[in-house]
């Protein structure tokens, strides 16, 4: 099987208020890397962060089984 890992910010809201377009790319770019991932046959398997109960940045992991 194939693993991958799609990281986020750890709070848009507050990166959309210092800063907009920045904001929008980490959109673009996450919704890009999932549209992708998906297609190729990929299903979310798991969400977490790097810091336990914190908004840190977090990451979704993906899985693709080899038939």
């Amino acid at each position: 099987r194939q693993r991958i890992a799609i990281e986020i910010p750890g709070d848009i809201g507050q990166m959309e208020s210092s800063d907009i377009g920045r904001a929008h790319q980490w959109r673009l770019a996450t919704r890009r890397a999932f549209t992708e991932a998906l297609n190729a046959g990929f299903t979310v398997t798991e969400f977490c962060r790097s810091i336990r109960g914190q908004q840190g940045p977090g990451a979704y992991l993906l899985e693709r089984l080899n038939h």
